[in-house]
């Protein structure tokens, strides 16, 4: 037995998404199948993710991706169910790759699955079609096909999956709800190990954000959040640490990093905020923050947050997608309206200002990630969507 798993995309780090894979890898030979992993243009970045596969016991293949030409892509495709003839198909994020894949797994009889990584849109199918009734109409029937080649739809929020609904024009059984999980076993390093590596004072309380450096990321709010924040944390030192990098060199990004800097610079902020660039050891950084804060303006889930559960973190973020999946207002940190520097600075301030609060969330946090996020048991369910 076959699966190719068609991660679309090329590797820049080592993601929560890689290791994820990788444990499904593992459990797929277990169970005597051949696991494919595809992956687009290159593993230059991070060899070690195909490293890990193989040595699990996978297969990885590098087809082009729709940039460098969507017939070589296409080929590319068909050339793998041609080698393969596959049991098993899933794919990931590229909706071109859905369409082709779906058609594909039709003709060779096989199964075929696909996830959504990321919300849809910002606006309800209803709004959409009122604004852009030709894209919308597009969308719809993009969707309504997926559902009847696909044995399963899988979505990695509640959010994700009530949108898909929503634009499908469809209430069906086969659109699931798989949530990503990660390994729930803390650091074994010590706060004050981490923060002499990073050279971060002892005494300080650090505020953490894990994101690409991307407008919808929300980066600026969260940096004239922390200016305001400055004004009502008592006598505490607050920092911020930033880990992430740009996903391409696109003028946008590199201009949108550039202004995060001079915002940074502006608001007179810069000496307390580490930017920490990409990181592979994001496990070993964690123990040195306080708090971890998600400001997205749109997100799927955000799987930094379940990283920062792992470390018994509060966690703060916006009232967006699925974050308010993993992040309970009041339980285990707070949310705030999404693009509101105000409401996060207050939010944050409460925290700031209150350690034995930032313990007690902090363990909620825990508990919410070894009920609901767990890498094992969301493997273990994905296995028996595959199977069953």
């Amino acid at each position: 037995m076959t699966v190719i798993e068609f991660l679309c995309y090329r590797p820049v780090v080592y993601s929560g998404l890689d290791r994820f894979n990788v444990v499904l890898c593992k459990k797929l030979v277990a169970k005597g199948a051949v696991p494919v992993f595809v992956f687009f243009d290159t593993l230059a970045m991070q060899p070690a993710i195909g490293n890990d596969i193989k040595d699990a016991g996978g297969i990885v293949e590098i087809i082009p991706s729709p940039s460098k030409g969507r017939i070589k892509m296409t080929h590319a495709i068909v050339s793998l169910y041609q080698k393969y003839n596959p049991d098993i198909v899933h794919v990931h994020f590229e909706n071109l790759v859905k369409y082709i894949t779906v058609v594909l797994s039709c003709l060779y009889q096989c199964k075929h699955f696909t996830t959504f990584h990321s919300t849809i849109s910002d606006y309800p199918f209803s709004e959409c079609r009122r604004t852009h009734f030709i894209k919308a109409l597009k969308m719809r029937l993009f969707y309504r096909l997926l559902l009847a080649g696909s044995n399963s739809i899988l979505t990695i929020s509640r959010a994700i999956k009530e949108q898909f609904m929503d634009y499908s024009g469809k209430s069906s059984a086969k659109v699931k709800l798989l949530y990503l999980g990660i390994f729930t076993n803390p650091s074994r390093l010590s706060k004050n190990t981490v923060r002499q590596t990073l050279r971060i004072p002892d005494n300080a309380v650090v505020l953490l954000n894990i994101s690409a450096k991307e407008k919808i990321k929300g980066i600026d709010i969260l940096l004239k959040s922390f200016a305001k924040l400055q004004q009502c944390v008592d006598d505490k030192f607050v920092v911020l640490m930033h880990i992430g990098g740009l996903r391409s060199k696109s003028s946008g990004t590199v201009q949108y990093e550039e202004y995060l800097f001079k915002l940074a610079d502006k608001l007179g902020i810069s000496e307390k905020v580490y930017w920490m660039g990409i990181r592979n050891d994001i496990p070993d950084i964690m123990p040195a923050a306080d708090i971890y804060v998600h400001p997205s303006l749109q997100e799927g889930i955000g799987m930094a947050n379940m990283e920062a559960a792992v470390e018994s973190l509060p966690l703060v973020g916006s009232n967006v997608g699925g974050i308010p999946e993993i992040v309970e207002d009041g339980e285990n940190g707070f949310l705030f309206e999404a693009g509101n520097i105000d409401e996060l600075a207050e939010k944050l301030s409460i925290l700031v200002n209150d350690k034995e609060l930032r313990n007690r969330m902090g363990l909620r946090s825990y508990e919410i990630l070894c009920r609901k996020f767990d890498i094992e048991k969301q493997t273990v369910k994905l296995m028996t969507y595959y199977f069953n």
